[in-house]
């Protein structure tokens, strides 16, 4: 067994101590595959420095691969319990920053949503459009 198959035979045991979910350690343990692949990748990048491994790291995934601050949130999450448990090293959290989490608008309004939403605009033009599986409310002040 290689010394990289020994870390992340120890990172999901510790994961499974901890009680994370099964879809949960799947995603860390990704996480931690792809952070290694991309380090390897760059090994022979003069520009490339181990110590700033994982800040580049998650601004690749953020700015390169455009995927979301909450997926960035989980790869940092990730990382961060496999260097201070699996790694036994410090995890300087000045040196890197969480990215803040996006508001987003709600996917889906629920009933008392909608009826404060009625409730609250006297003067607006309403349309509701009704099909099997949902309901579209449009909106105009007038």
């Amino acid at each position: 067994m290689t010394k990289k198959e020994e870390l992340l035979a120890a990172y999901s045991e510790y994961l499974k101590m901890r009680n994370y979910s099964v879809s949960t350690c799947k995603a860390y343990m990704g996480t931690i595959r792809k952070f290694w692949s991309y380090c390897e990748d760059r090994t022979g990048d003069l520009g490339f420095k181990k110590e700033d491994a994982v800040q580049s790291y998650l601004a690749y995934r953020l700015s390169v691969e455009q995927r979301d601050f909450s997926t960035v949130n989980g790869d940092y999450s990730s990382l961060q319990w496999f260097y201070k448990y699996i790694l036994n090293r410090d995890w300087n959290i000045k040196k890197l920053i969480r990215p803040r989490k996006e508001k987003r608008l709600p996917r889906y309004l629920s009933p008392e949503q909608v009826s404060v939403l009625i409730k609250n605009d006297y003067e607006a033009l309403f349309f509701i459009y009704l099909s099997k599986d949902k309901a579209v409310i449009y909106w105009k002040t007038l």
